[in-house]
C-alpha cells in the first residue's frame, strides 16, 4: 500500500510499481530480528502482482529464499570502513538505471533522491542516549530524517520514534506488526510448562527477561523493575 501510494505515475499507467529492496540486514546480521523480518517480507513482495521487485544482493547472499536469480542485483557488502555517501550514490545509480520508483531499506542505507521506505526495528539506542560510534549509526539518523515513510513493528516503537523526531508528520510513520512463524512460535503445552518449572525449581510466578546481556544502569526501567520485584 505504501509503495503503490508513493509511485503514482506507474499506478496511473496501470504498470507495476518498481521496488528496490536493500537486503543488507540479511547479509550483515543474518540471525537478527531485522534479518528475519526482511527475509519473511521479500517473498510476499515478490508475489504481489502490483509490484516489480528487485533486490540488492549484498556480497553474494545464498539465503535469499523466494527471490529469483534474475531479480538479484550484485552489490558490495557493508564493511567496517563503509562510507555512507558512497553507498548512497551507488544505490541511486542503481535506481536510475532500473527506473526504480521506491526503495525499501533498513536504517543503514539511503538513496539520494528516490523515495525511501525504511523499516525501523527499535529505538533502543535513542532511548538509552547512546552516542553514535559507527558510521551506520549516523546513517540511521539520516534515514529517519530522509525516508518518505517509516514502518515500525509495534505501536510503542512508533510512539518512541515520533517523540524523538517531532518534526516528522506522524502520518508518515506506520505500524506493520511482525507475525510469528507458525509452528515455531506457539503456546506451550501444560506438560512442557510443568517440565520447565520442575527443571528450574519454579514453584511460584516468575519473570523471564530476554535480551542481550549487559550491566543495566540503575536508572533504567528494567533495572528499576527488577529491583522492585
Amino acid at each position: 500500500e505504501l509503495m503503490l501510494a508513493m509511485s503514482t505515475s506507474r499506478a496511473h499507467a496501470a504498470a507495476p510499481a518498481r521496488v528496490l529492496v536493500d537486503a543488507v540486514a540479511i547479509a550483515a546480521l543474518p540471525e537478527s530480528g531485522a534479518a528475519r523480518y526482511c527475509q519473511a517480507l521479500i517473498p510476499r513482495l515478490m508475489a504481489a502482482r502490483s509490484l516489480d521487485v528487485l533486490v540488492l544482493d549484498r556480497g553474494g547472499l545464498n539465503d535469499l529464499a523466494g527471490v529469483p536469480v534474475a531479480a538479484c542485483i550484485p552489490f558490495p557488502m557493508v564493511q567496517s570502513s563503509w562510507s555512507g555517501p558512497a553507498d548512497s550514490a551507488l544505490i541511486q545509480r542503481i535506481c536510475d538505471h532500473y527506473d526504480i520508483d521506491v526503495v525499501l531499506g533498513s536504517l543503514w542505507t539511503t538513496s539520494l533522491k528516490t523515495p525511501l521506505i525504511s523499516i525501523v526495528q527499535d529505538m533502543v539506542a535513542q532511548l538509552r542516549d547512546l552516542p553514535p560510534t559507527h558510521p551506520c549509526d549516523v546513517e540511521k539518523d539520516l534515514a529517519l530524517t530522509y525516508a518518505a515513510r517509516l514502518l515500525c513493528p509495534s505501536e510503542q516503537t512508533r510512539d518512541d520514534l515520533v517523540s524523538f523526531y517531532p518534526e516528522r508528520p506522524p502520518e508518515t510513520v506506520r505500524v506493520g506488526p511482525a507475525g510469528g512463524k507458525k509452528g515455531r512460535f506457539e503456546p506451550a503445552s501444560q506438560h512442557r510448562i510443568d517440565t520447565f518449572r520442575r527443571a528450574q525449581g519454579l514453584g511460584d510466578d516468575y519473570v523471564l527477561c530476554l535480551g542481550a546481556p549487559y550491566v543495566p544502569d540503575p536508572q533504567e526501567p528494567l533495572a528499576a523493575t527488577l529491583a522492585a520485584v
